[in-house]
Parts: C-alpha cells; structure tokens; sequence
C-alpha cells in the first residue's frame, strides 16, 4: 500500500511538473505560487504520442476521403493559458488547443495549443467537429490566403481526380523539389495546371496548391512557403483528461509546459490522410496502417498525399546522406519487428525508462522536454522572452476569439437552413352524377290527407379547384421506319469491314494506390463566395509589395562559391520570376498566381 501511495505520488508530480495548471484567464497575479498537487485531476497524463496540431503543420490531401466518424460527440474546450515564454519572432501567435480522437485509448485527448510563426501573407481557419450520421465526423481547418478587407472564402464543387501526383521525368537540377498537378477554377469550370519542378530553399517548405473538403464545397489552398519546423515555434504535447475535463474545477485553466522535440517528431513522423493530421512517436504497430496512420514516406507509394515536410527533407538531408531514404525504411521496419526499439507513449514511461537506460543512450528516448530546459537550450534556432501579463491577458481574449471563429464556421459551413414546404395540393377527383333514382310505386293517398312533399336533395358544394388544369399530351408520333439500305454484295474472300466504334470520352483517374474512401458529397453545385461574419483573429498580413521592375529577379538564399546553400534564409523565396508559361496562370476565382504556377525559378514539365 505504501508502495501505491510512493508511485501515486510520482506520477502527481510529474504531471504537477508537467501540466502547468494555474489560474484561469483573467486572473494573472504576478508570481503566482504553484498549485498543490492534491488540485490537479487523479489521473491525467501527458501524452509522447499523438496528433500534430493541424495549425503547426498538415498534410497535402490529394483526393479528399471521407473523414473518420467517431462514436460519440467531443466535449466542450476547456481553459487553456498560454505558457509565459514565447518565441521572440515577427509573426508569432497563440493558436489554442482542440479535442481530437485518439485510437489507442478509443477516447478524445486535448491537443494542446502551440506558438506558431505564421506563414507570411496566411491566416487560419480552425477545423471543427461536424455531426454526421452515424457520428461525428473532423472537417480540417486551414491556412489561407490574407486578401483585403473583408476577408471571403469561395465553396467550389468537387474537382476532378488530382493528377501527376508524382515526378513526371527527372529533376533539371538537383536542388528542384516536384509540384503536383492541380485543377484551377476558371469561367465557370476547371482547368488543368501541370506539375513542375520547382527550385527548394533551405529553410522553407513548400505547400502546394490543393483543395480542402467542407460539407459546403471545397476550398482552393494557394501554394505558399512556410518556415522549415525549427523555425516554426513551439508545439506542446498533448493530454489525457479523465472525464475529459468535466471534472475540471471552476477558476482553473490548462497551461502547457512540456514541448515536443522536434528533432524526435521528425524521426517519429506519421500522416494520416484521412484525419488530415500528421501524428508523432509509437505509431510503429501494424494496426494503425489499418486505421489509415502511415509512416511519412509511404506517400511515395499511395499517393492519396503529398507531404510538404517528407518532400523537404528528401531533397535537403539527401544532399548530405545520398542513403537518408533507405535508413528510413530500414529504421521503420526495425521498430515495428522489435516494440524496444519504439519510443514511449506517456510521459511517466518516458522518465522510468530513461532512468533506467545507459546515460549515453538518454537522448534516443527523450521526445519531449520542459519548456525551460527548450527555452535554455543553447542549440534552439529560436530565441525566447517572457510576457509580460498584459500582453497574456490579450493572448487569452485571442484564444477565445478563435473558438468564436470556429463556431461561427460551423454555422456557415453547416446545413443549408431547410425552407417551409408547402402544403401538397391535394387534385380531387371528379364528382360522379348522380344516378337517378326510381319512380316509387302509385300508392294512393286517404283523401283529406295531404301528401307528403319530398324533401329536396341537398345539392352538392362545387369542388374548388386551385389548380392549374392538367395538360394531357398529345400522342406522340410513331417513329418512321428507317429504310433498309439497299444490298450490296460483297466480293468473296474479302470480309465486310466493320466500322469502328467511336471513342468513349476519356476521364482522368485516381493515381493513388492505397486505401481509399470517398467524402461525402459537397452543397456547392457552383463557387458560391461567402465573407466572413467576423475578422479572423489569427492573421499575419502580407508586407507591402516593392515595385517590380519589369525583368524582376530572383530572390535566393545565400550560396557559398561552389553554389550550395550556407544556411537558412530568413527571407521569403520570391515566386514572382516564373518560368512557366501558358494560359493556366489563373487562381480558382479567375485572378492572377503566378506563385503557383511556376514558383520561385519553377521549371514547367
């Protein structure tokens, strides 16, 4: 019993470490004393595995699937602070946490908020829980492109199959990553635009153009650069609340103190088309494959994705390990054979195993650490301050602003409100004639007695018509026979020719080889607009363009004399110099992108 009471005590502490509860929103003191561990909720763990928080980076979707349904609806968001330290980066913002549906447990955990720098020029839309039938099914939120005021979202019908998912012949250069093809929304129909090979960049990734999946249409993505992963902030590890958090007592919030290692979560990096999430640590066990999780450089084979972080490190890590893929699938095939190999699922057995483990063999196991030790961390691409609790206070009212954004999203994405329906007009049927009755047999009448006069018969109330009267069509005429061509002999030994049939109508096809499941269908029929009630609260507007000359050149990162990169720009890759040309230069909306159709020093195929 003492032992359970030590291990008990543990675990709280760890979680006390880990967790970082506090005090609600609003209720910022300076130094606030730490909470007892007898207030944090008996049982919560801090997960080493799980989903990436969508807003911190999202797969490519290809082809849209229908998402996974879930068994019963996710419970309401709970308190969540942010952290006192932050990243020191322009363009950096608080995005709040949501529930997601984890496999494992058959349960929902909190993802927890991150610090994000957002892409430049972007703003988010945050996903949502849709209820379907049968469940509740995740719609995947997205970054989209900031435009002038008011912001506006365009629902387009479903477009054809994607195409040439995969390179099409080989790279001009060695540093050129491939685009894939992608179908453009153009005077009321779609048009192809090809893929190419476009010119990588140390430090940025390239997110291609593609489409999101709404139940109201789908939404056309331009390509954009976003940061490289070491660049992006910081994302915390998700958490499992028992009773998912409803036993949460009032005044409290969730602050998150334990960050993922990024270096990790890119050696345990899992996608799951379908949920639209990458996921991070044990996800090496042959069932996920069967729920539709896969290790990253599967997209390769199905291409049901594309993966803007695999692509990347392909071409930036394979430069200097010609070999990088092949360890790849050899370290993925040695952790789903041998489960010692896998890293841990919780942050209680991370530390026992990590105790129990060589020193020099720590790190392999470390995949999350506290944020003070990330923040102190000599070897960290990013430089931290501290907030001052005004500015906390405005982040919180931020985080609430964005669970406003998503709930109104839910409102304009979600059913078409159902018009009143008429009455059915019911067509009566003709009154028949009355039958005329028969005479009654003479009966004579005692005189002095007058004869009974016959009440009248009650003549019926006309039928009212409201109706248009019915039109019968006139018989349709018989077709005329078509005459019997006239016979031709045709000389012996030599067959009748028989005439070709004519070609069918090609359509392209799915090029992906995995598992697949169609969405459901979309209401758009047309591009419906819709502008956005509210301002989104998570944007980072795009600089002021300079003036282009009219042979603009190309932006590039610095490049020692044998033409390889020295390390990362911090500039955005210019996409204005495209060498692409043809008529397929338009966005979905008919405006000009020459971003997407060439990018910075592109190579059309």
């Amino acid at each position: 019993m003492l032992r359970n009471f030590r291990r008990g005590a543990i675990i709280a502490m760890t979680l006390f470490w880990a967790a970082g509860w506090t005090t609600a929103p609003g209720a910022w003191a300076q130094d606030v004393p730490p909470m007892p561990v007898e207030e944090l909720p008996a049982g919560a763990e801090v997960l080493t595995a799980g989903p990436v928080h969508e807003a911190f980076a999202e797969p490519v979707t290809m082809d849209a699937q229908a998402g996974t349904l879930v068994p019963r609806q996710p419970p309401a968001s709970i308190e969540e602070a942010p952290p006192a330290e932050r990243p020191a980066a322009a363009g950096v913002v608080w995005i709040p946490g949501y529930w997601a549906w984890s496999h494992a447990r058959g349960d929902f955990i909190w993802i927890s908020g991150c610090w994000r720098v957002a892409p430049p020029g972007m703003y988010w839309v945050p996903g949502y829980w849709a209820a379907v039938t049968g469940g509740w099914e995740w719609v995947a939120g997205f970054w989209a492109a900031a435009a002038q005021e008011p912001q506006e979202i365009q629902y387009l019908p479903a477009p054809p199959p994607a195409f040439e998912t995969g390179p099409v012949g080989l790279a001009p250069t060695p540093d050129c990553i491939w685009t894939p093809g992608c179908w453009y929304w153009q005077d009321g129909r779609y048009i192809q635009r090809h893929g190419y090979w476009l010119i990588a960049h140390v430090g940025w990734i390239w997110t291609p153009a593609h489409y999101s999946w709404t139940p109201r249409g789908y939404v056309f993505n331009p390509a954009y650069w976003d940061h490289d992963m070491d660049a992006r902030g910081v994302l915390f590890a998700p958490v499992w609340l028992p009773g998912n958090g409803v036993t949460l007592r009032a005044g409290f919030a969730f602050s998150p103190s334990v960050c993922v290692d990024l270096g990790m979560l890119r050696v345990n990096l899992f996608v799951s088309p379908r949920h639209s999430h990458y996921y991070f640590g044990d996800y090496y066990d042959p069932y996920y494959a069967t729920v539709g999780i896969y290790p990253c450089f599967e997209s390769e084979r199905l291409r049901t994705w594309y993966d803007p972080i695999f692509a990347y490190d392909r071409w930036n890590v394979g430069r200097a390990d010609p070999r990088w893929m092949e360890n790849e699938h050899r370290r993925f095939d040695d952790r789903r054979v041998n489960p010692a190999l896998r890293p841990p699922r919780t942050l209680v057995e991370m530390n026992a195993r990590i105790a129990a483990t060589p020193v020099a063999s720590r790190e392999s196991l470390r995949v999350v650490v506290p944020l003070r030790t990330f923040v102190t961390r000599p070897a960290s691409p990013l430089r931290f301050e501290t907030i001052a609790t005004p500015e906390r206070r405005r982040l919180e009212a931020q985080a609430a602003t964005v669970h406003e954004f998503r709930n109104e999203r839910t409102r304009w994405e979600g059913p078409a409100p159902v018009a009143p329906r008429e009455a059915p007009r019911v067509i009566p049927s003709p009154t028949p004639a009355p039958a005329p009755a028969p005479a009654p047999a003479h009966r004579e009448t005692p005189r002095g007695i007058p004869s009974p006069t016959p009440a009248p018969t009650p003549t019926p109330a006309p039928a009212h018509h409201d109706e248009t009267p019915r039109v019968i069509p006139a018989p349709a005429p018989a077709p005329t026979p078509t005459p019997t061509p006239a016979h031709r002999e045709t000389p012996r030994g030599i067959p009748t020719p028989t005439p070709a049939p004519a070609p069918a109508p090609v359509s392209p096809k799915p090029e992906h080889t995995g598992p697949f499941v169609p969405p459901r269908d979309v209401r758009a029929t047309q591009a419906e607009k819709v502008t956005l009630p509210v301002a989104p609260p998570i944007i980072n507007r795009p600089a002021p363009t300079p003036a282009v000359s009219p042979t603009p050149s190309r932006t590039a990162p610095p490049s020692d004399d044998r033409g390889h990169s020295r390390g990362p720009d911090t500039r955005v890759p210019d996409t204005r110099g495209s060498d692409t040309k043809g008529a397929d230069t338009k966005g979905p909306d008919g405006s000009s992108t020459p971003d997407t159709a060439g990018g910075a020093g592109g190579k059309h195929r």
